[in-house]
């Protein structure tokens, strides 16, 4: 690592860093970061950040560009220059913005300063059954309402997730499911599952709480593919997240190329 500040929570490494080491890194010293691509998780950070990768924790932990504290960028007339924090009230372009995502057409990353937490207590895995999409929606967005945001949720038809249920002895399942991960603190974690409990008691749902290793791993499995990362993202956007197939990057690149030469 090239340099961790335990005091702020800060990791400054090089884009070249594997996302993976980086994590693996951390969590040797206790700390954790909350990053997990709807992607291959075996390129570099500097990959992820070009493109933009959207973050599977996106709902605990925000997207990439909320868990970069700063970056060093060089541009194209070899001058460095130093993206720092700025607060939400800051009036001007969102410099960052024009970085991360931004394919290296502003400059080059040569350097990144990642947020870090520690480690979770209480990690959780729920099992609802749904009659239907919108019931699934209702689920979620209640939750986010309550400020019980899952660190990530997969909704799927029962024929999808068939072998999954098999394997976790869920054989009365209706014709959806949605599946919800909680993480942090015991107290928190317990909380949110109360919120999801009582929604789900007041709207006849059954739900399975799964904490046996072989159950984890069988969801973690289920999760962690091509397929389901992309069922995941068009989810996290129909549901509520915004889309970032949106003309915002477009607009600030237009604004800055007409007022800045680099």
């Amino acid at each position: 690592m090239k340099h961790l500040n335990k005091k702020s929570l800060l990791l400054t490494v090089s884009p070249d860093e594997k996302l993976n080491a980086v994590k693996n890194a951390v969590i040797k010293e206790g700390l954790y970061f909350g990053y997990n691509p709807l992607d291959d998780p075996h390129y570099s950070l500097g990959h992820y950040l070009h493109r933009r990768t959207p973050n599977l924790y996106h709902f605990q932990y925000g997207d990439l560009a909320d868990l970069t504290n700063r970056l060093q960028v060089k541009f194209r007339n070899e001058k460095s220059f130093q993206l720092k924090e700025a607060p939400r009230s800051a009036i001007g372009p969102d410099f960052k913005a024009l970085i991360v995502g931004g394919k290296e057409n502003f400059g080059q990353i040569r350097s990144i300063t990642i947020r870090l937490t520690p480690l979770p207590e209480k990690i959780s895995h729920i099992v609802v059954l749904l009659p239907n999409k919108d019931a699934a929606r209702k689920v979620v967005s209640h939750l986010v309402g309550k400020f019980c945001h899952p660190l990530y949720f997969r909704h799927a038809m029962q024929s999808e997730a068939k072998n999954l249920l098999q394997q976790l002895s869920i054989n009365n399942a209706k014709e959806q499911i949605l599946l919800l991960s909680f993480s942090g603190l015991a107290e928190v974690v317990m909380a949110k599952k109360k919120v999801l409990f009582a929604l789900c008691k007041e709207h006849d749902f059954t739900w399975f709480k799964m904490n046996e290793a072989e159950d984890v791993k069988n969801i973690t499995d289920w999760i962690h593919t091509q397929e389901s990362y992309r069922e995941i993202r068009e989810q996290y956007r129909q549901f509520l997240w915004p889309s970032t197939d949106n003309t915002r990057q477009s607009d600030l690149e237009k604004s800055i190329t007409q007022s800045t030469q680099f």
